[in-house]
């Protein structure tokens, strides 16, 4: 490269802006006057300082004359070193503009490549964006994301006095997506924070790493949604729905069945407990509640006087654990509380003290509360209410109860285990007492029970032979043998 008369000049004027204080004390030590001359015209790029070439800081005549002299040629040496030293580093700027020119060009093609070989948005159908967002986002990374957006709409909402009676049903909208109410407005905001974070996450990747179909979008812009943000909403939602069936139904299993059943109970165990702290919740006699039901292995109870229909879970006759027994329940409504929004979140989240005591405190408000209106209130009527507070939002419908009625009134294992072990510490004669006089058990007439027990197995005091049974079908011989 050439440089231009002007360029030449301009770079000489700049070297001799840098001589001239040098050149000054130069013609005064000679005695003569300084004059306004230029640099050798030769000159082809900027100087180094006169004080650093000889003689650049004497006063002596005869020794600035001698270094005025050598003066073009200190310049040009000085020069050439320092475009020596110039075009060694310009020649590292080439190779690794080279190697950046290389990388991005092939990024470049190899998005370009993959673009080409994406289908464009706008032409996808809705089953194809609907598969193509699947792919997208996750469903482990919309629960943890929900959760994190949950907690923290949890606590907004705590610092809110109007609304800090009510952070649950944020979590369990209308039916109809239409209603303006406040459970589908706060949940609407959930969704659409989820979706927000979701995309942060996707846009913080390199260009080529993006899902297509969200590629450049970082973020929803919640006033002029497009195809791909209605779709991922719907994506969203469909994600949520099952965690908050199941969410439902373990609240009524765990805390509304007690409210609901008139073979149930639930009370405070310390009525007069004092309201802990956040630290000092976690054990708290404030939250622990004792509850009573009836309770059998299948959970089938009598209806009035029909009795139970009969089961495959029945005990066996003669067991402790033969017809309807009264059970009562240690529980602690801080634990049930952790239950209820994990199940919600369907995630590991482990959420933050403050939230779990604020659900706890909601529940023990419900369970001392005189007004249960909520617990019969049909669903339709309870999804147009705009207010908070609507308590039967956050349960399943009656349809969907009698199934959720058994798993209530079912013996758990523990309860199974402790009432065997307490019948086998009775003394033999009132064991066998309970076995004549249990359920089911045929003991009308004290023996006649054994008798017929005894004719089932072959014969009084008749060792009891090999059952027999028919041939297998042609199909289980096939699976199984």
């Amino acid at each position: 490269m050439n440089l231009s008369d002007a360029d030449t000049q301009r770079i000489a004027s700049a070297v001799h802006a840098l001589l001239k204080p040098d050149l000054e004390r130069l013609c005064a030590a000679a005695g003569a006057r300084p004059a306004a001359t230029s640099t050798n015209a030769n000159v082809a790029g900027a100087g180094r300082s006169a004080a650093a070439l000889p003689g650049g800081t004497s006063t002596n005549p005869t020794d600035a004359t001698e270094w005025g002299a050598s003066l073009p040629a200190d310049i040009r040496v000085a020069m050439k070193e320092r475009l020596d030293a110039f075009g060694e580093r310009l020649k590292k700027v080439e190779d690794m503009a080279e190697s950046v020119i290389k990388g991005v060009t092939q990024s470049v093609g190899d998005l370009l490549h993959k673009q080409l070989a994406e289908p464009p948005v706008s032409l996808m159908t809705d089953h194809e964006l609907h598969v193509a967002l699947k792919k997208a986002f996750p469903t482990a990374q919309i629960r943890k994301d929900h959760a994190l957006v949950l907690e923290k709409l949890m606590l907004s909402h705590e610092d809110n006095p109007n609304d800090a009676d009510d952070i649950l049903t944020v979590s369990f909208p209308p039916a109809s997506q239409l209603l303006d109410t406040f459970a589908n407005e706060n949940f609407k905001m959930i969704c659409i924070a989820v979706q927000e974070r979701l995309l942060i996450a996707k846009a913080s990747k390199p260009m080529e790493k993006q899902p297509h179909v969200v590629r450049g979008k970082t973020g929803v812009d919640t006033r002029a949604m497009d195809k791909v943000d209605y779709a991922t909403d719907t994506l969203i939602r469909g994600k949520f729905h099952d965690p908050l069936c199941v969410a439902r139904k373990l609240f009524y299993v765990l805390f509304a069945y007690y409210l609901l059943s008139a073979t149930a109970t639930m009370q405070l165990t310390y009525p007069d407990a004092e309201k802990p702290t956040v630290e000092d919740a976690t054990g708290s006699d404030f939250f622990s509640v004792t509850k009573t039901l009836q309770a059998s292995c299948s959970g089938l109870l009598p209806d009035g006087e029909k009795p139970a229909a009969a089961h495959k879970h029945d005990a066996e006759p003669g067991s402790p654990l033969v017809g309807i027994l009264s059970v009562s329940r240690k529980d602690d409504l801080l634990e049930v509380a952790a239950k209820l929004l994990a199940a919600v979140v369907r995630s590991s989240h482990t959420f933050q003290p403050k939230v779990l005591l604020s659900t706890a405190c909601i529940l023990r408000n419900l369970l001392v509360s005189t007004d249960r209106a909520w617990l019969k209130m049909p669903h339709k009527d309870a999804e147009e209410v705009k207010e908070p507070g609507v308590w039967t939002l956050m349960m399943p419908r009656p349809d969907a109860r009698l199934e959720q009625d058994l798993v209530a009134q079912r013996l758990t294992a523990p309860e199974r285990n402790a009432i065997i072990s307490a019948h086998r510490a009775l003394p033999a004669s009132v064991a066998a007492a309970a076995a004549t006089t249990a359920p089911d058990s045929g003991a009308e007439g004290g023996n006649d029970g054994a008798s017929h027990r005894a004719a089932r197995e072959g014969g009084a005091g008749a060792p009891s032979a090999p059952s027999q049974r028919q041939t297998p079908p042609t199909w289980l011989r096939s699976l199984a043998h």
